[in-house]
This record gives structure tokens, C-alpha cells and sequence, in this order.
């Protein structure tokens, strides 16, 4: 069940996303509760306003209405500072017949009451690898380094000034390879040609994006990798039904629902529509005639709160080596925890992580790889970077794989 926390913190978040003051009153001990729990969601700076009444009553004890309204101040100055970025990088790629296919945080952010006050971390565009070096001329004239240590093979990552990280995908699923991933290709998810308009930046500016039915079911596979590989935040739950809400008559349910069902998504899609529709208002007509659940609040706690548990970047990353080859690969879930701590030290030479491409290409360097893998995570022990047991850790990851497996992502 779900503690008072999540429940206040749920209602705050409709009430932001909604233009609306949240007018009951909180404690001092309970906003610095929410302030935390809004960090690690994503939400911080869309909340403030909705929450402005209540942290002034407490702005001669505490700092907490200051740092808020600074920290709301400063994640609207950067999204405003990308937005100017964004509408150049349009002009001059246009200008060069560059198909730019604009993928996550702009479109979601023009669906929030204030566009700038949705927190981006990057810049996500998405075009065809023939593209690609004329792009990277135009980020290099824009100012764009490359950060060639964060790049993969298929997403080559820019930065400026150490403020601005743009990431340019020559391919949706970047490195990662699975069934599910081969089926949204066949369904031509990925398909660069086919594009929708949008209008973003408080309509200052219409950009091409993925077509609408296809960029919800990105968003689906999107935040079935986060869910399954580290955590998810709310603000993934709140894009999708404010996305929802603002697209509904333009989606083909019909082949949404095919293509989710095909690519084995559809219980999982159905659990997060069914929190959407519940705590957000999520238009329903996009269930497509089918049931929506209640019984979901073990999957809303793990979103809420997995980054409570494994709350460190390397802390995310070991947890995620340890998920990937279930995500990727045909690992089932079993009742034998040997075997499964087994499989989790010595996956499958399929379900390894792109970290380990050379393993996954030449199967005589699995074994290299898996050894890899284990002398990473011991320098990562013995470094004293390590915040659990490895019983610990264990503890977790079973957590989790039996929350996937409730949900059809994994056998």
C-alpha cells in the first residue's frame, strides 16, 4: 500500500499539472518530505507553484521556500536557454533538407501549464544515420563538443558549455537488441520518414516528430526500459497522459494496441494507463475497450521510490548490469535462486549489454566478457563506492524481476 507520502505527493502532482493550488495544508516536516520525493521523480520545479501558499507560510523558519522557488527558477532559465538552442538547430537543419525528428522532452514539455518548468537533462533528436555528419557540422558551428566517452554506436552525444547535452540517435532503441525491439521495427516505429508536426515552445515554433501513435509507443518502450533497467520517475507517468489527453483523437488505437500486444507490452501498458487515468485524469477512451485495473500500487511505489534504493548514478548502473540480461535477453524468473544468481553473473551471450558488444559479437570472448563484467564490479566493491551487500543487492534485483514478471516484461 501506498504510505501518506506517495498519496499527498500524487495530489500535489495532479494538482500542478492541472494549473491548480493544492490548498491543504502540509507540515514543514512533510513539504522537505515531498521537496526530496520531487527530486527524484522529476517534478520539483512543476510542483513549486501549485505549492507556493503553503511553503510561504513557513519562509521565516526555514530556507526551503527559497531554494525551491531558486531551484524552479534556474530549471526554467536552462529550458528556455535549450528552447532558443532548439529552434536554431531546426532552422539550419531544415535549411540543409535534414529529416530532424524531435523525440521526448520538447514535445511533452509544451503539454505542461509552463513549458520551461518541465526538467529536461538532454536533448533527444532522432535522424537517419546519412544525416548524421552534416548534423554534427552544424552542432560543431553551433558550439557543440563531442563527448565521444558518453557516445555509443548509435548515439553520439554533444554538449555546450557544460550546460546544454544533446544526443543524436541514429537509431530509436539506441545500442540495445531484443524480440520486442524487432517487432517495433517491423511495425516501423522507427521509420524516420514518417512524421507528425507539433507545435512546442508555447506554439513559437512547429517542429517534426515522431508520428503520433508511434511516439506513444516509443514513450511505452522508453519507460519499459527504465522500469526494467533502473527506475522510472512520475514525470514519465504524468508525460504520458498529459500526451494522451492532447493527442487522443489523432492515435490509432488500433494499432496501438496491436503493435503493444505484439511486442509483449500490453499488461504493462495497461497498468500504467490505469494509474494515469486514476491519479492524472487520463483520458480513458485510450483503453480501446479494454479493463482498467486497481489493484496497481505495488507498480506506482516502485516508481515512485526504486530511486530511493538505489539512489547513486554507479549505484544505478551496477543495479542495471544485473537486470540487463533478463531485459535482453531469455533468462526466466525461476525458484532456484543459485541458478538465478548464476545467470545473473554469466548471462547468455544474447542477453548481455552493449557495455559488452565485443562478448555479444564473437562468442569466443563471452567468456572474457563475463569476467569483465565481475572484475568491474569488483574494482566498483573495492573502491568503497559499493552501498550494499551483495545480499543485499540480490534482494533487490529479485524485487524487481518479480515485479517484471508480474507484469509480462520477462518469463
Amino acid at each position: 500500500m501506498l504510505g501518506e507520502l506517495e498519496k499527498k505527493f500524487i495530489q500535489i502532482v495532479k494538482a500542478s499539472i492541472s494549473n491548480k493550488i493544492y490548498d491543504t495544508d502540509l507540515s514543514l516536516d512533510m513539504l522537505n518530505k515531498i521537496f526530496d520525493l520531487s527530486q527524484k521523480n522529476g517534478l520539483t520545479s512543476i510542483i513549486f507553484s501549485a505549492l507556493s501558499p503553503n511553503l510561504k507560510k513557513y519562509e521565516k523558519e526555514s530556507s526551503l521556500y527559497q531554494t525551491w522557488k531558486q531551484f524552479a527558477f534556474q530549471v526554467s532559465l536552462d529550458q528556455y536557454r535549450k528552447a532558443q538552442e532548439l529552434r536554431e538547430i531546426a532552422v539550419l537543419a531544415e535549411q540543409c533538407n535534414i529529416s530532424l525528428i524531435f523525440i521526448k522532452g520538447p514535445l511533452l514539455a509544451s503539454l505542461y501549464p509552463q513549458y520551461a518548468l518541465r526538467y529536461s537533462s538532454d536533448i533527444d533528436l532522432y535522424l537517419s544515420a546519412e544525416d548524421l555528419n552534416v548534423m554534427e557540422g552544424i552542432l560543431q558551428k553551433k558550439g557543440f563538443l563531442h563527448v565521444e566517452d558518453k557516445s555509443k554506436e548509435n548515439v553520439k552525444v554533444f554538449s555546450k558549455e557544460d550546460s546544454i547535452v544533446l544526443e543524436l540517435h541514429t537509431r530509436l532503441w539506441e545500442d540495445y537488441e531484443s524480440n520486442a525491439i524487432k517487432i517495433l521495427e517491423e511495425y516501423r516505429i522507427n521509420d524516420v520518414e514518417n512524421k507528425s508536426p507539433y507545435c512546442i515552445f508555447n506554439n513559437s515554433i512547429i517542429v517534426n516528430g515522431l508520428e503520433y501513435t508511434n511516439h506513444l509507443i516509443f514513450l511505452i518502450f522508453h519507460m519499459i526500459k527504465h522500469f526494467s533497467l533502473g527506475g522510472n520517475k512520475l514525470s514519465f507517468i504524468t508525460d504520458i497522459a498529459l500526451y494522451v489527453n492532447y493527442y487522443i483523437d489523432k492515435l490509432d488505437l488500433q494499432r496501438f494496441w496491436s503493435c503493444i500486444k505484439d511486442a509483449g507490452y500490453e499488461k504493462f501498458t495497461i497498468y500504467i494507463f490505469s494509474i494515469a487515468k486514476d491519479c492524472f485524469n487520463m483520458n480513458s477512451k485510450v483503453f480501446w475497450g479494454k479493463a482498467s485495473l486497481v489493484g496497481y500500487d505495488d507498480v506506482l511505489d516502485d516508481i515512485i521510490n526504486t530511486y530511493n534504493v538505489v539512489d547513486s548514478e554507479k549505484g544505478r548502473y551496477y543495479f542495471m548490469c544485473t537486470i540487463m540480461p533478463y531485459y535482453l535477453g531469455d533468462g526466466k524468473v525461476g525458484k532456484n535462486k543459485f541458478l538465478q544468481l548464476l545467470y545473473l553473473m554469466f548471462p547468455a551471450q544474447s542477453a548481455l549489454s552493449p557495455k559488452y558488444s565485443y562478448g555479444k559479437k564473437n562468442k569466443f570472448l563471452l567468456f572474457v566478457s563475463w569476467w569483465h563484467r565481475l572484475f568491474s564490479y569488483f574494482l566498483y566493491v573495492i573502491s568503497g563506492n559499493e552501498k550494499y551487500k551483495i545480499s543485499k543487492k540480490f534482494e533487490i534485483v529479485d524485487r524487481k524481476l518479480t515485479l517484471l514478471k508480474k507484469l509480462n516484461l520477462i518469463e
